[in-house]
């Protein structure tokens, strides 16, 4: 079953990814994918508000069945990424940048969101993930809180473009099957490649924080399940599995 049908289409809801957690039936419908014009509460990663103005965020998600072994299931937030990049990289954005593990930067301004999580159908060996993204489309970063203004942009904001939200989602969703059908018959290897070769991760400078110090280093790679590898100052390689990583702008020499 192609992603998008059914489709089921809301004004508002608190959240899309909440509306599928606690439904099976939903869930056991591969490509199934809940649309809402307007969520009161959508959700971020690591238990963060995602703010989203009416009619002006693209919210939506999206039921994909997955035979992966559970510990490659956080990898889902990097091919989603990496298929909403794709769909992307054509709508006049030069600075378009994936950022680990499930953002869509313009430059440093945030365009999107990605929260992936597991749904309640499992069987056969095969397993539910709820796909939610959120997609600034429409207006400009003064639609949104203040305190978000400096940190967030739009499509329109960015390329001057007035987008329709039902074409940007059918053009998400084909992307999408693309990427999934290449992870049934090619490498994931290659679509890691092809992450980092779209993200602002590798060589850059990061810092992350262990108890009450911040470490920082170089990113050199991202290793085969998806985790970024540092290169610290100490010369040791360290692999960050969890936790938020703050990016540095290095002063040119």
């Amino acid at each position: 079953m192609p992603l998008g049908k059914p489709l089921l289409e809301f004004l508002e809801l608190p959240s899309t990814n909440s509306y599928l957690l606690d439904k099976i039936s939903l869930c056991s419908q591969h490509g199934l994918t809940v649309w809402a014009h307007k969520q009161t509460s959508g959700r971020g990663r690591a238990g963060r508000i995602f703010v989203s103005p009416s009619n002006q965020v693209l919210t939506f998600s999206v039921v994909i069945h997955s035979a992966e072994p559970e510990d490659r299931l956080h990898l889902w937030a990097l091919w989603s990424g990496l298929g909403l990049f794709r769909c992307l990289s054509g709508k006049e954005l030069p600075n378009l940048r994936l950022k680990w593990p499930n953002d869509i930067l313009d430059g440093r301004k945030k365009l999107a969101g990605i929260l992936v999580e597991r749904g309640p159908w499992q069987q056969a060996g095969l397993k539910s993930l709820i796909i939610g993204i959120g997609l600034n489309v429409s207006g400009y970063s003064s639609d949104f809180p203040s305190v978000l203004q400096d940190k967030v942009t739009t499509l329109q904001a960015a390329t001057g473009i007035v987008f329709s939200p039902k074409e940007v989602l059918r053009e998400i969703l084909e992307n999408l099957q693309s990427v999934i059908r290449e992870l049934h018959e090619e490498s994931s290897l290659k679509l890691l490649e092809e992450w980092q070769a779209s993200s602002n991760l590798i060589g850059s400078l990061v810092g992350w924080e262990k108890g009450s110090v911040i470490q920082t280093g170089l990113v050199e790679k991202l290793e085969s399940r998806g985790f970024p590898q540092i290169r610290m100052e100490n010369g040791q390689l360290y692999t960050h599995i969890s936790g938020d990583l703050i990016h540095y702008v290095r002063e040119q020499s």
